[in-house]
């Protein structure tokens, strides 16, 4: 069985053997994930796991006042028993999503698949709108998130095609508008806070970051090679951030803080 690109870059780190860094480079050209490679390979030349101070007592405060289910995975079941009747729309065949693939905006929440099925699903007003539209694009396996501002619906998708798509909600149906980004944005976290979006990254063993305005933020050394399993703003200021590396310490999750107001990491460790 062929390697992935995430255990050529372990290996490589591991042993230096400059073959494991090749064999990656050439699964990604054949996977179409070149750039996203050569992205990660800057990233972990130029930069380093941010700093974090310690102690952060009222971090944890922050960290308690997030969603209890921040960074859980959803069947239907699991969705109408811990958030109301409004899902019981979904339809019977609804393959599950997670906490980052479900955008409420007002009375209406759209809800983007995580398995094969990919689709979209706009809930509200007794009805479920079904939004096929991944389905033509082989190169998409998972919507990872969903995150509003306004009218507009942005979307990031995985794992092949790490794209962000811009959607427009047009009276009561959601209308794609055009693809933001083609390559390194299949982001698995996603938060709004004020007029500012920012993204989390999903990459396994590789550096990981916030980013938003175009800035980007490596994660402290707990968490900076662990993928972002969700984001969730907080106080008008912060944004908790649930990181996990499913090939490493059974999946142990490790939560942070960044404060948006200063632009740094303010806590880093267990949730309290």
């Amino acid at each position: 069985m062929e390697k992935s690109i995430t255990e050529y870059f372990r290996r490589f780190r591991r042993t230096g053997n400059p073959r494991f860094l090749a064999g990656a480079l050439a699964l990604s050209l054949r996977q179409g994930r070149f750039s996203e490679m050569a992205r990660s390979a800057v990233m972990e030349l130029t930069t380093r796991p941010s700093s974090v101070p310690s102690g952060g007592g009222e971090c944890r405060n922050v960290i308690r006042r997030a969603d209890p289910y921040l960074g859980c995975t959803f069947t239907r079941e699991d969705m109408i028993r811990r958030f109301g009747d409004g899902f019981l729309e979904l339809p019977e065949d609804f393959q599950g999503t997670r906490w980052s693939g479900i955008c409420r905006m007002g009375d209406l929440t759209v809800v983007g698949e995580y398995f094969e099925g990919k689709r979209l699903f706009l809930l509200g007003n007794g009805r479920c709108l079904q939004l096929r539209w991944y389905l033509r694009q082989s190169d998409v396996r998972h919507i990872h998130s969903v995150v509003s501002l306004g009218n507009d619906i942005l979307v990031s998708t995985g794992d092949a095609r790490k794209a962000l798509d811009l959607w427009r909600l047009a009276g009561d149906e959601p209308v794609f508008v055009k693809r933001l980004r083609k390559h390194s944005a299949g982001f698995t976290g996603a938060a709004k806070l004020g007029g500012r979006l920012f993204f989390g990254t999903d990459f396994s063993s590789r550096p990981n970051w916030i980013e938003t305005d175009g800035k980007r933020f490596p994660f402290p050394r707990a968490c900076y090679r662990s993928y972002v399993e969700a984001m969730q703003a907080v106080d008008d200021r912060f944004i908790v951030a649930v990181n996990r590396d499913k090939l490493v310490d059974k999946g142990r999750k490790v939560w942070s803080v960044f404060d948006a107001a200063e632009e740094k990491y303010v806590y880093c460790g267990e949730r309290p």
